[in-house]
């Protein structure tokens, strides 16, 4: 009853006080830190610390110090810095609320949390408000975008916003206010992850077309 919720582990994230976050497929949510000698668990039911899914696909910070976490299966939660409130939201069909509840890639990008989902499109979140204030989608032509599929938003030091999509890489265009189709990727090309280096190149790993890399 005390080790890890789950051995499928998506992805893991590191607070500022040490403790190590693990985002599990259908295990929920587990949080491990050096004093403690459990795993702290966070599930969907009824206890004041539930959150709302239980494949948990992606968690960050934002500017405020509350974390935000992903889920594919029920939408998106906010646990705050203090007092360790748990906030979720849920796509409805209404202004302001999610398009999906499938959440693949999360940024905090200053007061906004940019939010993919899977097969709905970019949705952008306002944190304060928890509203959405703007979406971007492959149903517009002015979005840039030519799919709905977001699988992983990361954000440079160069300030430049990259979305990996099921059909290749796009860079954020903040004047133009759309995205770009970056160059030098397959057609097909299925971007599953991003990182960048010391040296500012952008690695691209992808389902079925290996690695690449873009220099600075």
């Amino acid at each position: 009853p005390y080790p890890l919720s789950d051995n499928a582990v998506y992805s893991l994230f590191k607070d500022v006080e040490g403790g190590i976050w693990a985002a599990t497929y259908f295990g929920g949510l587990s949080y491990y830190h050096p004093r403690l000698s459990v795993f702290k668990k966070y599930f969907p039911n009824s206890a004041s610390d539930a959150i709302s899914g239980n494949a948990v696909r992606e968690i960050c910070k934002d500017e405020y110090g509350d974390l935000w976490v992903g889920t594919e299966d029920a939408g998106l939660n906010k646990i705050e810095k203090t007092p360790g409130k748990i906030t979720s939201f849920r796509s409805a069909p209404k202004k302001g609320a999610l398009s999906s509840d499938s959440v693949h890639g999360l940024l905090a990008q200053g007061k906004e949390l940019w939010v993919g989902t899977f097969e709905r499109g970019l949705d952008i979140l306002d944190i304060k408000t928890g509203k959405v204030i703007r979406h971007y989608g492959a149903e517009s032509s002015s979005s840039g975008l030519k799919t709905n599929f977001i699988n992983v938003l990361y954000k440079t030091k160069s300030k430049i916003i990259y979305a990996g999509t099921e059909r290749g890489l796009y860079a954020n265009d903040p004047v133009a206010d759309r995205f770009r189709l970056t160059e030098g990727l397959p057609g097909d090309c299925y971007v599953t992850t991003l990182l960048e280096d010391h040296e500012e190149t952008l690695w691209v790993g992808t389902v079925r077309n290996g690695v690449f890399f873009k220099e600075r």
